[in-house]
């Protein structure tokens, strides 16, 4: 993404600058040496108690880098591996540096069923994604809003073109409504050309990325998820907490946990695009449902609270067994 953060005073970057694209295997094999290299090199000089390392490829190297490190290695996934394959040789590596983990750290239960057997007896915990309260206030919002709202990177994983396509399938019926994408990426020529091809160049925009998505969010009349796959979400917990009624394809994993279905968001079959452009239909011309799914939406603060989540990984980094991990996540 192109999101800039600033870090905490406390926390110190440290960028290798290390990652780059080999072509063949000799120069990938060089590459990732001198990678496992840098990486070993800047964790023994930092001293941690535990390392931590996010995402697939990233948790191979560290785990090739740190072998016979006394600090413990805590892993993340933070996609849905069943869904994004990362190559022949990294599954290869994953099978081989997986279990020499100390823990792994996952969103969801189904991620954490299919990675179980990876990790070759080491603890598994699942930590979802938390969501900040809405900074927005509820009367900035523009309740009558007729925008319908998606957001993320353009690519496929991300559906926008099923959502295009949805949206074709009820423009007339709703010609109030316009639909707004808001991100970047490489499949923007694609999704563009298929607005053109279904004559929707007035109704759907696709404005590039932004740095407020909370004003994204206080504009829109719903917003609308739909993923071919996910990890956990958070343009979706961000949308619910903003109090926007969410529809979302129920895709592995994620959105099932976080929408309970019409109560305070409403989920499609995965892929079904007729399904899709239903609901989306339904909810444009029912404005009472929208105010009362979006009144319910901003719960989903509590469920997946930052304290909650902070609590969760205080235990990990404790060393807690599944076991006395699972019992406090039943209790908080």
């Amino acid at each position: 993404g192109n999101e800039e953060y600033a870090l905490e005073p406390g926390v110190s970057r440290s960028a290798l600058d290390v990652m780059h694209h080999s072509q063949g295997v000799l120069q990938a094999i060089r590459h990732n040496r001198i990678r496992i290299k840098q990486l070993r090199a800047a964790i023994e000089q930092s001293q941690p108690d535990t390392v931590i390392s996010l995402t697939d490829k990233t948790n191979i190297v560290t785990l090739l880098a740190c072998r016979g490190c006394s600090a413990p290695i805590i892993i993340c996934e933070r996609i849905d591996p069943r869904h994004h394959d990362i190559g022949r040789i990294w599954s290869w590596l994953r099978t081989r540096t997986y279990p020499r983990c100390a823990g792994l750290v996952v969103q969801t239960t189904g991620v954490a069923d299919y990675l179980r057997p990876l990790v070759a007896g080491q603890p598994v915990y699942v930590i979802p994604n938390s969501v900040e309260p809405c900074k927005t206030s509820h009367s900035d919002r523009q309740t009558d809003s007729k925008t319908i709202l998606a957001m993320g990177r353009l690519d496929r994983q991300k559906g926008f073109d099923l959502l295009i396509r949805a949206f074709a399938m009820l423009a007339t019926d709703q010609p109030d409504w316009s639909l707004r994408v808001v991100g970047e990426g490489e499949q923007r020529p694609e999704l563009e050309k298929l607005i053109d091809e279904l004559g929707l160049e007035d109704r759907v925009e696709l404005p590039g990325w932004t740095t407020e998505p909370e004003k994204e969010f206080a504009k829109a009349g719903m917003f609308v998820l739909p993923s071919r796959y996910e990890g956990f979400p958070n343009a979706l917990l961000e949308a619910m907490a903003c109090g926007l009624p969410c529809i979302s394809f129920e895709c592995p994993s994620g959105p099932g946990e976080i929408i309970r279905d019409n109560i305070d968001g409403m989920l499609v079959a995965a892929e079904d695009i007729g399904g899709l452009a239903a609901a989306i239909s339904a909810l444009a011309g029912d404005g009472d449902r929208r105010i009362e799914l979006g009144r319910s939406a901003p719960e989903v603060v509590e469920r997946f609270s930052a304290e909650r989540h902070f609590e969760l990984w205080e235990s990990v980094l404790e060393g807690a067994t599944e076991q006395q991990f699972y019992a406090a996540a039943e209790g908080t």
